[in-house]
């Protein structure tokens, strides 16, 4: 053994004292190496630009010695064309479809799709750069479709006998299981955690939403769909990056089993599973049709479906077990934060129904109280109005009958008694026309009416009293007014009721205005007093059955406090509307009655 131009040459049979040898022999360095091993053996290296391996130079023989002895996955890139060469353990990053061809062949033939990426890195190396890179993704054709893959690799110069660098020693470790473990996992840590207590089932998808967009690789693309509550179709609530993607996303989706297009949505939820769809449209820079999975997003512990969630498979990623299972535990994650959603939101109903509930009944029991204070109120002033009349009836009947009427006393006992039975047949027909009100059975005589006529007889009618309280009725008649289509005896009594009224609660020696005109297309009355007024808190009560102001006014004045609620049905069995408006006691007030013309009842 001699040194020659500072190396050890070590012949066949002799070993440098102290350490191995660094030359291997031309048939040695072959040796061993397994399946790669027996690939370089029995290649003609004469047909690669390497040569024949007699001629390698003792650099590149040593190094391809120590790979094939090697268990890491390495490969060396020889000479300015970086011919491949490769052991065992690289053998399944080449995959179905660069291996064996990768064997002595240029490196930027073997890994074009890449080369733009790779190409510049190994000239950094051949220029005497070591590299290194943790992660890296490359996208390698090596299984019939563009696959991302991602490596940990180390680049090293390879320098020959005369200390340049003749090629590139590669040390990779395929991590591409690895990374997409820890990529799904933070994915569904994030789904995991995306939903707030308070969150609305849409709010929850769109929180699902923005976690499913920050892992795009995975899936490129999202519909999530929520199911009516009728259970019939489901609508979109959200998706994510539909820009140009070619998704179908149509905003509701019928759920029949038998429906296929453009989702099958029905069929998911019927059979409880994922379903892929294929013959998508290709997303931008894809070369192959698209895919999407499709998931029913099902509450734990029942088997109807609340919602489902439409992913497009990464084309560049296997559709694997792993993959698929991914996209299960995410559909899970989901389907949990709806159910906590919806357990809220039935929550929320079921407080908002109580609450309402509550205030219902709290309103019921005041509505009780209060129309047992009004009854309580109605049969005092019903026991007196009833007793009034029978009072004086009875009294004069009885002196009558013991000769204590003086003749010329007759006929006034006479009168008395006749205006009192007038009286009470009065009381029991207002009673009678609140229980045919109350039951629907009130009916009107329908022709058409002179309603100056009608105003006229009552003002008649009601003029005696007035005079006798000295109040003057000013009348103001419309000329022009017309006919109304109504019930003659109906209009009548709710004319009169409403000059009583005012008369009874006018003072006296006051004034009583009534106008009849036209309005528009309705014919409007209005009777004006100037007497005790209604108190604000009253008005809007005033057409209400049994209701009465002031207790001490109109027990001073009598009546059952039935008439205005009777006016007020019978003028809107007439099509009409009827409003009192007072400024306050002691302040008068105004009623105002308007029957269109022409209109039946």
């Amino acid at each position: 053994m001699a040194p020659t131009g500072g190396l050890f040459v070590v012949r066949e049979g002799e070993r440098a004292p102290g350490m191995d040898s660094l030359i291997v022999a031309s048939d040695d360095c072959l040796r061993g190496g397994g399946e790669a091993g027996a690939l370089m053996r029995n290649l003609d290296w004469s047909s690669t630009p390497l040569g024949p391996v007699e001629l390698w130079p003792p650099s590149l023989r040593t190094i391809v010695a120590v790979m094939l002895s090697s268990r890491f996955a390495m490969r060396v890139l020889w000479g300015p064309e970086f011919i491949v060469l490769y052991n065992d353990a690289y053998r399944p990053i080449l995959g179905e479809t660069k291996h064996p061809a990768a064997m002595g062949s240029p490196a930027s033939t073997i890994f074009a799709e890449v080369w733009e990426l790779v190409g510049p890195v190994f000239q950094r190396v051949r220029r005497g750069d070591a590299v290194a890179f943790d992660d890296a993704l490359l996208p390698l054709d090596r299984n019939g479709y563009l696959e991302d893959c991602y490596f940990t690799v180390s680049y090293s110069p390879i320098r020959d006998e005369y200390g340049s660098v003749g090629g590139v020693l590669g040390v990779v470790h395929e991590t591409t299981d690895r990374v997409l473990a820890e990529r799904r996992l933070a994915t569904l840590r994030d789904l995991a955690g995306c939903s707030t207590p308070d969150a609305t089932p849409e709010q929850a998808c769109r929180q699902a939403s923005l976690a499913l967009e920050r892992n795009r690789a995975d899936v490129p693309s999202t519909l999530l769909y929520l199911v009516d509550e009728d259970g019939r179709r489901a609508r979109r609530v959200d998706a994510t990056d539909l820009c140009d993607d070619g998704l179908p996303a149509p905003e509701s989706v019928e759920l029949d089993p038998a429906a296929v297009a453009p989702w099958p949505l029905g069929r998911a939820a019927s059979e409880g599973r994922c379903l892929v769809v294929g013959d998508l449209p290709r997303r931008p820079g894809e070369l192959t049709e698209g895919s999407a999975a499709v998931l029913p997003l099902t509450r734990p512990g029942r088997e109807r479906a609340v919602g489902f969630l439409v992913a497009r498979i990464n084309p560049r990623l296997a559709f694997d077990d792993r993959y698929r299972g991914f996209l299960e535990l995410a559909a899970e994650r989901i389907a949990s934060a709806l159910a906590t959603a919806l357990a809220r939101q039935e929550e929320r109903r079921s407080a908002s129904a109580s609450a309402a509930l509550s205030a219902k009944l709290t309103q019921l029991e005041a509505a009780l109280e209060e129309a047992l204070l009004v009854k309580d109120e109605f049969l005092s002033t019903m026991n007196h109005e009833l007793r009034t009349p029978l009072n004086a009836i009875l009294g004069w009947t009885r002196m009558i009958r013991s000769g204590r009427v003086a003749v010329d006393q007759q006929k006034h006992a006479l009168e008395t008694i006749e205006r009192n039975a007038v009286a009470e047949t009065r009381l029991i027909e207002d009673l009678l026309d609140v229980s045919r009100m109350t039951s629907g059975s009130l009916r009107l005589d329908v022709a058409p009416v002179d309603l100056a006529g009608v105003l006229g007889a009552a003002v008649e009618a009601m003029r005696p009293s007035a005079e006798a309280r000295r109040i003057r009725l000013q009348v103001k008649l419309d000329p022009h007014e017309g006919a109304v289509l109504g019930d003659r005896e109906r209009l009548q009594q709710v004319v009169s009721s409403l000059l009583s009224n005012a008369v009874k609660f006018s003072h006296p020696e006051g004034k009583v205005e009534v106008t009849l005109e036209r309005a528009d297309r309705s014919a409007r009355l209005t009777v004006r007093d100037h007497g005790e007024g209604i108190a604000p808190g009253f008005l809007p009560f005033v057409f209400g059955h049994f209701r009465q102001g002031d207790q001490s006014i109109t027990r001073r004045h009598g009546g059952a406090g039935l008439g205005l609620a009777i006016a007020r049905h019978l003028v809107e069995l007439h099509g009409g509307a009827i409003t009192a408006e007072s400024e306050g006691e002691g302040r008068g007030a105004t009623f105002t009655v308007s029957i269109p013309f022409g209109r039946r009842g």
